[in-house]
């Protein structure tokens, strides 16, 4: 790592609201950024911040004003401003950018997505070696992009490829440039669903073919939903460099989230001869609203995001699944945090930081609810028959961003705790698996069959 440190001074104007608020950010030679110990105040402050995201959930029936955006930005900067030697006062600057970027859209202000370019461009420029440079440089191309510049769009992610070579936005940085191609000629463009999700057919293998033959188009879509066949996309949480919670003995949560998926989906496809789209079928990092976004742009009409648990105290056990809110317990609270990032630690983290800009309808929470309490019914009815002590920890709800982003019921379900070793070592037996798949499998039919009897 280049050795830079955050101080006051040079960065200029960074607020620009009803009043100016000035903040001065300067980078200066000095020892490498230090990470704070859990129960630092520096973390504490940064703890502080996050919690402001979640607290702008529970006014999720309206559109939260300037004033909730510009306070979490200021709690943010605080942290850049008090321990500017910390990672997380680089963290905290690149959350201020991604922050600027999605106010400068949600509002359409132009002061506010200059901001967000100054912070990138700081970061890119001051600390050539920061691991969130790539994506840096990748949402300056957005704002390229944003005002149509799209001839400077296309230059910074040919850098970003030529820079960053191994970096997590390489393909999405390929996938835009294409894009770019076509609009630059001016010729027709098709918009393609994020990171190449895998429609799931009824054979007798769960083999993907090539994605291009996997991934229809939007249009094939609608057509298959007009004769009545459910479309589910199953979420096999985190993936990549994103392990999620690891066990006792190593067993790592991504690898279970995807081994479960893939039997849901082979069970949805062959017995219920659902359609199936799995947001991935390998172990490839994706980011948080990509899978949003499968949903929404395959117009599914479910959408379970499949998880293991996890938790400071060994003796926590149990299957509980979430619907969107708050979160009424400080369990619930904890939970989505670890499932939500860090914020800026991976690429995933930096789309943890949405905020909660687009209305959340009574109907999708309702059904999300009763998707999840039959789900929950289901699996821990079934897993109780064949294993002893599995706990039931029931329905809740809690601020998960991976639900936020669709426009479908959404659940998600922590299928155990991989901290637990007697549950670590069933959650990584295929046998326990397989069954756990079976009863989610069953809770979404009974739950769509219920909600249409015509299927």
């Amino acid at each position: 790592m280049a050795r830079q440190t955050f101080v006051m001074g040079r960065l200029g104007k960074v607020l620009q609201i009803a009043a100016v608020v000035c903040l001065m950010i300067v980078w200066l030679p000095g020892p490498a950024l230090s990470k704070p110990s859990a129960a630092s105040p520096a973390n504490s402050l940064y703890d502080n911040a996050k919690k402001a995201y979640y607290q702008l959930l529970e006014n999720a029936q309206r559109v939260p004003n300037r004033d909730d955006w510009v306070s979490v930005i200021r709690l943010f900067e605080k942290v850049l401003v008090t321990y500017p030697q910390t990672e997380l006062a680089y963290k905290a600057a690149f959350t201020v950018g991604r922050l600027y970027q999605k106010l400068g859209k949600k509002l359409d202000s132009e002061s506010d997505l200059r901001e967000a370019g100054r912070y990138y461009s700081l970061l890119l420029k001051e600390y050539p070696e920061g691991h969130l440079n790539d994506d840096s440089l990748f949402h300056l191309a957005d704002l390229d992009m944003y005002r149509k510049d799209y001839q400077g769009a296309r230059e910074r992610l040919q850098s970003l490829l030529k820079m960053y070579p191994e970096g997590d936005r390489v393909e999405a940085s390929r996938k835009e440039l294409k894009r770019l191609v076509r609009l630059l000629t001016k010729a027709p463009t098709t918009e393609k669903t994020p990171n190449d999700p895998v429609e799931v057919s009824n054979k007798d293998s769960l083999t993907p073919e090539k994605p291009e033959n996997l991934v229809p188009a939007l249009e094939t879509v609608e057509t298959e939903k007009n004769k009545h066949v459910p479309l589910v996309v199953v979420d096999a949480g985190h993936g990549g460099k994103d392990h999620g919670a690891i066990g006792h003995h190593g067993l790592k949560e991504k690898e279970v989230n995807l081994n479960i998926s893939k039997e849901v989906a082979a069970i949805l496809t062959k017995r219920y001869k659902f359609r199936v789209v799995l947001t991935r079928d390998d172990d490839r990092f994706i980011e948080l609203a990509d899978r949003g976004k499968i949903a929404n742009q395959k117009n599914a009409d479910l959408f379970v995001s499949i998880h293991a648990n996890a938790a400071p105290h060994k003796a926590a056990q149990g299957i509980e699944t979430y619907y969107l809110g708050s979160g009424s317990t400080e369990q619930a609270r904890e939970t989505a945090a670890r499932e939500n990032g860090n914020l800026i630690y991976s690429v995933a983290d930096d789309e943890v930081q949405q905020i909660l800009a687009s209305l959340i309808s009574t109907t999708k929470i309702n059904d999300s609810s009763r998707l999840a309490s039959k789900v929950q019914k289901i699996l821990h009815g079934n897993m109780v028959k064949r294993y002893r002590d599995v706990h039931d920890l029931g329905v809740k709800e809690g601020p998960f961003f991976v639900l936020h982003d669709t426009n479908m019921p959404s659940i998600l379900v922590e299928v155990g705790f991989v901290t637990n070793q007697r549950e670590e070592k069933r959650l990584g037996s295929k046998a326990y698996q397989k069954a756990l798949a079976e009863a989610i499998a069953h809770g979404i039919y009974e739950f769509l069959k219920e909600k249409a009897p015509s299927i």
